[in-house]
């Protein structure tokens, strides 16, 4: 597990594992430091696990979950909708058959719209605005998906200093229509973003991203393939004394 600073971009502490007693005791060690510190960002996969951790040590922090990772879950949810009409064993065959609108069969078009899925419209090609069509008209439970996406991304475009009441009001009309539309895999999201809502909330006050730590991941991993890895003493002292500290 690795911490990093925000602002500088580099590594705070490095520990092997993730047990929850062993970084609670190595950051009490440290009191001083983590009541300095002003915000938390985490993403969405560890958000449950640590918040109360976060809650514990750095005790003027605002906990925030990362706004990519949200929005990957998000996404992910949307092509679970799309998978799930694809694989439905009942309409294979007629699947299989039938023609749509732009030439392609509806099994082509589900394969096929992958990625036009995880874009704004604007953002379509040409090809991929007639193929958004002919999947909207054959499966409409996917276009209620995707504008789902769509309205809540673009609540998340808002950034910082916004309304924060306004966007909660927002929010909460969102999560009535997601529920209102019934679709499971939605449904799914709705009840994170549920559980959630402080944390998304002050993503909006503070503006605070985990870019930081990918970068961060990115750089590690080109040393990884540059460096000898095989001696992990030496990487590590390499990592953090040469070039990340």
């Amino acid at each position: 597990m690795i911490i990093s600073n925000q602002e500088t971009g580099k590594i705070v502490l490095m520990l092997h594992g993730c047990r929850y007693s062993d970084i609670r005791n190595l950051l009490l060690s440290e009191e001083d430091a983590c009541s300095a510190v002003e915000t938390v960002t985490c993403s969405l996969s560890i958000s449950n696990k640590y918040s109360k951790l976060c809650n514990d040590i750095f005790v003027n922090a605002c906990f925030i979950i990362d706004k990519f990772s949200i929005i990957r879950y998000l996404l992910w949810c949307c092509q679970e909708v799309r998978i799930r009409q694809q694989t439905h064993p009942k309409e294979a065959y007629i699947y299989c058959k039938k023609s749509l609108r732009n030439g392609e069969t509806s099994l082509q078009v589900l394969a096929w719209s992958r990625s036009l899925l995880c874009k704004f419209p604007q953002s379509w090609t040409a090809i991929q605005s007639d193929r958004a069509k002919a999947l909207f008209e054959e499966f409409p439970v996917i276009e209620k998906a995707y504008m789902k996406c769509l309205s809540f991304r673009n609540i998340m475009e808002r950034g910082r200093s916004c309304d924060i009441l306004k966007i909660k009001k927002e929010l909460q009309v969102w999560l009535k229509a997601v529920e209102d539309d019934k679709i499971n895999e939605m449904l799914m999201f709705k009840t994170m973003v549920y559980n959630n809502m402080a944390f998304i909330l002050n993503y909006f006050r503070y503006g605070a991203t985990n870019s930081a730590s990918y970068n961060l991941n990115k750089k590690i991993q080109h040393l990884a393939n540059k460096h000898n890895t095989k001696n992990n003493k030496y990487f590590l002292y390499f990592l953090i004394e040469r070039e990340l500290s």
